[in-house]
């Protein structure tokens, strides 16, 4: 949880600042990110406690954290499967990837359009969709597009770590699959 929270305060921590002291809060900003990738190098390869679970909790919860900060000016739609999915993998690492991964449906939302989230299992793999529809979001500022990017770079090294792939199109959709069986037997 830490590495997504501290996500955005160090890409501000990373960029060059307009009239702010490059103090010792930048410092402790790039320290806690380094400290985060670290954890997250070393729990990808230790495992980081494989444990078997409901894949579809941890979506329900991230969908409405992103409708909630859509507040009025759009929605993230989302029909849960009423049966549950197994998954076999870390759930803090799992936990961190579904809220990264679907902060793009949120990007979305907050912009005033749509976006549906949609989840199915196929071939062995967990798999994540989030369309956009209605109004384009407005074109963000240089700050906030470099902090997406950095997002998606955190959402991609999770993914791996999950045994996973993800790829964002604003075309096809943004896609996650990640193995229902991180043991891979």
């Amino acid at each position: 949880r830490a590495l997504m929270s501290n996500l955005y305060a160090a890409g501000l921590a990373l960029r060059p600042e307009r009239n702010v002291d490059r103090s010792a809060n930048q410092e402790a900003k790039r320290a806690a990110l380094a400290r985060s990738i670290a954890d997250l190098e070393a729990a990808s390869r230790f495992g980081a406690g494989v444990q078997r679970f409901d894949a579809i909790p941890f979506f329900v919860d991230a969908v409405k954290k992103q409708d909630l900060r859509a507040e009025a000016g759009g929605i993230v739609t989302f029909l849960a499967p009423s049966l549950p999915l197994p998954i076999e993998t870390s759930p803090t690492l799992y936990a961190d990837l579904v809220e990264g991964f679907l902060a793009e449906a949120g990007d979305a939302a907050a912009a005033g359009g749509v976006a549906t989230v949609s989840l199915k299992a196929a071939s062995g793999r967990l798999i994540a969709t989030v369309r956009r529809s209605g109004r384009q979001p407005i074109a963000a500022d240089a700050e906030a597009r470099a902090a997406a990017a950095e997002r998606r770079l955190l959402i991609e090294g999770l993914a791996r770590a999950c045994g996973g792939v993800v790829s964002f199109s604003t075309r096809n959709g943004h896609v996650l699959e990640v193995p229902l069986r991180l043991s891979g037997g």
